[in-house]
């Protein structure tokens, strides 16, 4: 009996793996999706679009209006380039919650000062009809235009 009962039982543990895999490969996508949120808003900031760059965020992120006006000011003025390195994560189904440190070079467009800003910025993402959303950004000082700012 217990021969015939194997086959069965490695069935259903394959059955099992294929499951957990499918769901480990699920959050991998999740956490890829939200990585790529953050990495929107960096392109649309190199491209000139601040704009474009708010699509990346809720407007219920407390600080949705200030930093729209930081990304406005700093596109006027600069030509802006970033790296992102990812510190930290903890992804759960539907929050992921992502630490990066975000160096940032401005270029003056007028006199071509270049200035260098660096800073660890705590990311959360929630999920919300099918895409990820950036809920927390902090601290966004880094992207205050009058920050630091020498002629």
């Amino acid at each position: 009996m217990l021969g015939r009962a194997a086959p069965c039982f490695r069935a259903f543990a394959a059955i099992l793996a294929i499951l957990a895999s499918s769901a480990a490969v699920g959050r991998a996508d999740d956490s890829a999706d939200a990585r790529a949120q953050v990495s929107a808003v960096s392109t649309a900031l190199a491209g000139g679009s601040p704009a474009d760059a708010m699509t990346a965020f809720d407007r219920s992120f407390p600080k949705y209006e200030i930093l729209k006006s930081y990304f406005e000011a700093l596109v006027s003025a600069f030509r802006i380039t970033s790296e992102i390195d990812v510190n930290d994560e903890d992804d759960a189904p539907t929050q992921i919650k992502v630490n990066v440190h975000w160096a940032l070079t401005l270029q003056d467009l007028e006199t071509n000062y270049t200035e260098n800003r660096a800073a660890d910025i705590d990311v959360q993402l929630v999920k919300q009809s099918g895409k990820w959303k950036i809920t927390g950004f902090a601290p966004i000082d880094i992207f205050n235009p009058q920050q630091h700012r020498r002629r």
